[in-house]
């Protein structure tokens, strides 16, 4: 089971964090057992006065509607800070960076954990900081996570003492209306979709010092297409931006999988998929493949009547056809280190990295593998 985590973005006004668990709770059957909240230090000071606490209003919450312990402390509330000093509000283009760097940051953390459901609120705080929060989420955001806005209704929208629909009713003083009972408020949530860069894209590496506008270039770069360079005395597979040389990341491999990865290659590159279903796909394939592994091994590798020989062994193993199987042992040498391959992709360059790797489809001796990239 994946921790479900409510992020929410404020500043004067607290009720956000009620409103948007209590509309969870009655209206989507979800309920955040942490929550995180990026906010100014007079957004925290609010916090903690009004919403912490036994006497707190989110305390009242849970006890109104029997909701089990979240982890909502003041250690969750991540302050804005501006070389090292925490900003009282937001006022200057600075302070407004400084807001879009914790607010970035924040949100890669949380997304790296593959075991963290995120619900993001953008419904507080500065119209920048919303705005910030979606974006951030758009950039790391994976399937399960989602983005809302929490609406309430007019007659207590900018009430100060109005934090959540009560259990019992409860009376409050409304501008247009007079006194109103504030259980019968409505509450609700406008799930916001957004694109989630990050699936089959390029899991960005951030650290601390990471600001907002550096994440959406790196973004942007790799959006704007990549490249991809093969050394074949190291065996790695390097990609780049296209535009500028930019560094995405490298994959290194063995030697078997790296001469399987250039044979394939060479024959898309030919214009065919690699279906190795008959004795000339079989052989071509295997030359190839024999081509470059000799480069890897000693012995297959020269002009020797002893290197000619071991390197007409080693093809006649791999075009050999397996009665017990119905394979050529290259199809078979093919499919065991197929999922080795996509493997170090993804563990290098994150899901992003497998459009890189061999792919396949089809089924039994019709299975074709290729690479879809061209440069």
């Amino acid at each position: 089971m994946k921790q479900k985590i409510l992020v929410a973005v404020t500043g004067m006004s607290p009720q956000i964090v009620t409103e948007t668990v209590y509309a969870l709770h009655k209206n989507h059957d979800w309920l955040p057992e942490k929550i995180v909240v990026l906010t100014t230090l007079r957004g925290k000071n609010q916090i903690v006065q009004q919403l912490l606490g036994e006497n707190g209003y989110f305390a009242r919450l849970r006890q109104d509607y029997a909701l089990p312990e979240i982890d909502f402390t003041e250690q969750n509330i991540k302050v804005i800070s501006e070389h090292g000093i925490e900003l009282d509000d937001i006022r200057t283009a600075q302070q407004n960076n400084a807001a879009a760097d914790l607010i970035v940051r924040e949100i890669y953390q949380l997304c790296q954990d593959k075991n963290t459901e995120l619900h993001v609120s953008i419904a507080g705080g500065r119209k920048s900081m919303g705005f910030y929060v979606g974006y951030a989420l758009s950039l790391f955001g994976r399937a399960q996570d989602k983005m809302s806005h929490v609406l309430v209704e007019e007659d207590f929208e900018q009430n100060r003492e109005f934090f959540y629909p009560p259990k019992q009713s409860q009376f409050l003083n409304t501008p247009n209306k007079g006194m109103l009972d504030a259980s019968k408020a409505e509450v609700m949530l406008a799930e916001i979709p957004f694109v989630r860069m990050a699936e089959g894209r390029v899991e960005l590496k951030l650290d601390g010092k990471t600001t907002f506008s550096q994440a959406v270039q790196k973004t942007q770069e790799v959006l704007n297409g990549v490249k991809v360079e093969i050394n074949q005395d190291k065996r790695i597979i390097c990609i780049s931006a296209k535009n500028n040389d930019s560094f995405v990341g490298q994959v290194k491999l063995p030697p078997i999988q790296m001469a399987l990865y250039l044979a394939v290659r060479d024959l898309c590159q030919q214009g065919c998929d690699v279906i190795l279903n008959n004795d000339e796909m079989v052989t071509q394939f295997a030359e190839s493949y024999i081509q470059y592994y000799q480069q890897y091994k000693s012995n297959l590798r020269g002009n020797s009547i002893h290197a000619a020989k071991q390197r007409e062994e080693e093809l006649n193993k791999l075009i050999q056809f397996d009665n017990e199987k119905v394979k050529y042992k290259i199809l078979i040498l093919l499919q065991e280190q197929f999922s080795r391959i996509r493997t170090t992709f993804q563990k290098e360059l994150g899901d992003y990295g497998l459009q890189f790797a061999i792919q396949s489809d089809g089924s039994n001796n019709a299975k074709r593998y290729f690479i879809n990239y061209t440069n």
